[in-house]
């Protein structure tokens, strides 16, 4: 007695391309290093007293996406009490930006809502201005 299964055709399916296994850290963490933007699949399977693998956990898909690289040109002083904050896209394809501002380097920074980030050139030049102060203030500019 059994099954005998003939013809079968699979629809809406992927395959599990190049399979990586590793080993996590003491602390039970790991480091996706994702040779390319795309779409992953991840799986744990305990290794129990050291010799006896348990079954697959259930899958977690992830998308890996390409970082924008951003240069920032030389803040310029404009109108006597603003600053003028020009940045490029250099690689990339983020175009919705949020200025962050911070007292110290470190931080911590706190997301400046009211100050909105331009688009001259869109997919490429973009500028926020903002105001002059007495007091030091950092600049970060992230992407949503």
């Amino acid at each position: 007695m059994g099954w005998h299964l003939d013809d079968l055709v699979l629809t809406n399916a992927q395959e599990a391309l190049t399979p990586v296994l590793a080993d996590a850290s003491a602390n039970r963490t790991f480091t996706l290093t994702a040779p390319s933007p795309g779409n992953y699949v991840l799986s744990v399977r305990p290794i129990l007293f050291g010799d006896y693998a348990s079954d697959w956990g259930p899958v977690l898909r992830v998308t890996v996406v390409q970082p924008t690289l951003l240069e920032m040109a030389t803040p310029r002083k404009v109108g006597g009490s603003q600053l003028q904050l020009d940045f490029l896209i250099r690689s990339g394809t983020n175009t919705n930006f949020k200025l962050w501002s911070a007292p110290l380097a470190p931080g911590p920074y706190t997301r400046e809502d009211a100050i909105p980030v331009q688009t001259l050139v869109s997919g490429s030049q973009y500028r926020a201005v903002v105001p002059l102060t007495n007091t030091n203030r950092f600049y970060r500019v992230l992407g949503d």
